[in-house]
């Protein structure tokens, strides 16, 4: 493919330097306005308009249509190689079939918008309009004799046709200009069956008619002598105009709706960002969760789902995907016009992605509420145990004590009973209290962590920054980590370093302790409500030392 554009920008290149070639031979006539038969300089400077407009196209197409250049080369030659007919430099016989070449650009205005969307569009039909036209040069070539042509069209000199045993003049001029319509009727109705862009779709088909009327003229110009050279010439012209106008527009139009795709595509990896438009077209972009009928945006966070007019519903094989809502003015067409391949890809990553989080959010949430009803069971039976067993414990060894002061022989097996009475109270006191003392609840973590440092048996490095203000739940996983760090440090009796650093919307909690540090059984409940939070946590060893990290949201 990019041997083709080269090729094209080649053929069109050269042929704008034929093109200017001729110009330059113009002004050194004797007559600087005409050239022998008369073409006038302002027809000669609109020619080199629509040269210029096929070869800009020409540039621009060949990195993304490089056949479609092909077709534009195809149809600038077919513009520039007549026009050389009127150079005096040239041998007659040159200069004859020059004027042969104008059926080439009906075969390249085809070539243009068949191979446009897809090299292999209509392959068949375009072979049989670059047969026709090619047979129509042959046929003209092969039997004009420009002085039996009584406009003599842009050149006059004795030329001896190759074929002029078997045609006459007129029937090569017929002939060609019969067989060039048929070519572009068949283009045209390849190009109405393909359907290329709209604009460039409706650019050839204007210009292939363009071009069937100018050769029902040159027949006409053969018995009519009042139909001009420049008449005949305007109208080759003006399809070749239209057709790189056409062109530039497409290529124009695809290039900012690319650039605009782009860059909705580009912010839907941001999700805060997803509410972007494209080029004014889309306002808001949102995702289906498959299975569930809800909608969410980029980062997960339901949306309604009212319908409305104004958007697009893009669907996949399992329902409706991505729901892009419009902008003031804007329609489907114009969003589904501009959606790429490489857009409709990324907009079902983003909504895997979208879906994703919301699920993820939803295992989150129902994580926290397993562990809120954890906590809560734990708080109903450390009230049971100190308004219920706790009571009559304390109760029981007040009786105890008083059977005991009254006793006499049987005081010593009293005593025993009150000492285990003691004990197992003691032992309920410690249970009722939990995990979590209430001094994190009333007075917060940096005082319940300096209280665990205090009743500790072993040294603990506190350093706390930035706790004030936690959330319930943050303040007791951090807590959960400490407690459950600290516990194992006890055991074996090594000193321990904690620190609690926060840091914008995160909390980065880091205990260093000796030995191996606490086994993964020994963190189930840490990680559950660490993971409740959307946190991480991770532990690491280096040279006798345990490091238990834990980093917990806190925005």
């Amino acid at each position: 493919m990019r041997r083709e554009a080269l090729v094209g920008l080649m053929a069109a290149s050269c042929a704008s330097a034929l093109a200017a070639a001729s110009v330059l031979g113009t002004a050194r006539q004797p007559t600087p306005v005409s050239i022998e038969r008369g073409l006038p300089a302002w027809l000669l400077a609109l020619g080199l308009v629509a040269l210029a407009t096929i070869v800009v196209s020409a540039w621009f197409a060949a990195g993304t249509h490089p056949s479609s250049t092909v077709g534009l080369a195809v149809a600038c030659s077919g513009l520039v190689i007549p026009l050389l007919a009127g150079w005096s430099g040239l041998p007659n016989g040159a200069r004859a079939a020059a004027v042969a070449a104008s059926p080439l650009t009906v075969a390249g205005a085809g070539h243009v918008a068949l191979r446009w969307a897809d090299p292999r569009h209509r392959r068949w039909a375009l072979v049989g309009v670059y047969v026709l036209a090619g047979g129509a040069v042959l046929v003209h070539a092969g039997g004009y004799d420009p002085l039996t042509d009584p406009g003599c069209l842009r050149v006059c000199a004795d030329v001896d046709p190759v074929a002029g045993s078997l045609l006459d003049t007129r029937t090569a001029i017929v002939t060609a200009a019969l067989i060039t319509v048929v070519a572009a009727l068949v283009a045209a109705g390849a190009v109405w069956s393909v359907r290329p862009p709209r604009s460039l779709g409706t650019g050839t088909l204007a210009a292939l008619g363009l071009l069937a009327v100018s050769q029902v003229m040159r027949v006409e110009s053969f018995a009519d002598h009042t139909i001009s050279a420049e008449r005949v010439v305007l109208l080759p012209w003006m399809a070749a105009t239209l057709l790189g106008a056409t062109a530039l527009h497409e290529l124009a139009s695809a290039r900012r709706s690319r650039w605009a795709l782009n860059r909705l595509v580009a912010q839907l990896a941001d999700p805060e960002r997803a509410w972007a438009n494209a080029g004014g077209a889309v306002r808001a972009v949102h995702f289906a969760v498959p299975g569930e009928g809800r909608w969410v945006d980029g980062s997960g966070r339901d949306v309604p789902t009212t319908e409305s007019t104004a958007a697009v519903v893009l669907s996949d094989a399992h329902g409706p995907a991505v729901r892009l809502t419009l902008g003031r003015g804007r329609t489907a067409g114009d969003v589904l016009a501009v959606l790429t391949p490489a857009g409709s890809l990324a907009l079902t990553n983003a909504q895997l992605a979208a879906a994703a989080r919301a699920r993820v959010a939803d295992v989150r949430a129902s994580h926290r509420r397993v562990v809120a009803a954890s906590d809560g069971e734990r708080l109903r039976i450390e009230r049971d145990l100190h308004d219920g067993a706790q009571q009559r414990l304390v109760s029981a060894m007040f009786h105890l004590s008083v059977a005991r002061s009254r006793a006499g022989a049987e005081a010593d097996a009293l005593d025993s009973a009150e000492a285990s009475v003691r004990t197992v109270l003691a032992q309920l006191r410690t249970m009722s209290h939990g995990i979590f003392p209430s001094v994190l609840a009333s007075e917060g973590l940096e005082a319940a962590l300096e209280e665990l440092s205090v009743s500790s048996d072993v040294p603990i490095a506190l350093e706390v920054s930035g706790v004030d203000g936690l959330d319930a739940e943050t303040a007791m996983a951090a807590y959960a980590a400490v407690r459950s760090a600290v516990d194992h440090a006890t055991i074996s009796d090594g000193p321990a370093a904690v620190s609690l650093v926060r840091h914008d919307a995160l909390l980065i909690v880091r205990i260093e302790t000796d030995g191996p540090g606490p086994s993964p059984a020994a963190l189930i409940e840490v990680a559950d409500r660490v993971s409740a939070l959307g946190g991480r946590l991770a532990t690491s060893s280096n040279v006798g030392r345990t490091e238990l990290t834990a980093e917990l949201p806190c925005g």
